[in-house]
């Protein structure tokens, strides 16, 4: 996938002055101009997770232009995740039934991090493929020489196991009951 960071910039920065200065500015705060990329599989997530931009450095790297980047699939799953991705209530609630039994409290506070289990290990939730979340995430670990829990849903697993390694500890989200859960 061919990307020129020039042009990204380009359109954040039009994006911002747009929507967040001229035509929306009681809606729209600087910080709320975050990526989405729509593909066929996760397998472009790995891809996007581990490029380094190529020797010309034309292809998509991570590098910091936004602080959210949300790769979902173009099918039933993806339209599920972007519609609980626009909605805050169904967001917290599903981020409440995953804070049971962890805590907000932990010893290790430079982590990417959601919550942290019993024992001090930071868990990520990391269903919205939040690409830059999930790698810093993964960085802060393998810096710290510590392990994780990142929790997705079961389809986005492989991908991500990939990416990770054996220092984080995933916990899957079934799809299908969620879906009957929080979207029936």
């Amino acid at each position: 996938m061919k990307w020129r960071y020039k042009s990204e910039m380009r359109v954040k920065t039009l994006m911002w002055s747009v929507l967040c200065q001229q035509r929306l500015p009681r809606q729209y705060h600087s910080d709320t101009v975050q990526g989405v990329v729509l593909e066929e599989s996760m397998e472009l997530a790995f891809q996007m997770l581990t490029s380094t931009g190529g020797t010309k450095h034309d292809y998509f790297m991570l590098d910091g232009s936004y602080d959210h980047f949300f790769f979902l699939t173009n099918d039933h799953q993806g339209e599920v995740l972007l519609a609980l991705l626009c909605d805050p209530v169904k967001t917290a609630q599903l981020n409440g039934i995953l804070q049971q039994g962890l805590t907000s409290k932990g010893v290790n506070r430079a982590v990417e991090h959601d919550a942290f289990e019993a024992d001090g290990t930071p868990v990520l939730f990391g269903y919205f493929c939040d690409l830059p979340r999930i790698t810093r995430f993964n960085s802060a670990l393998d810096l710290m020489e510590c392990s994780g829990t990142l929790i997705c849903f079961d389809y986005q697993a492989d991908v991500l196991r990939r990416y990770c390694g054996n220092r984080v500890r995933f916990q899957t989200i079934d799809f299908i009951k969620f879906e009957r859960r929080l979207f029936p």
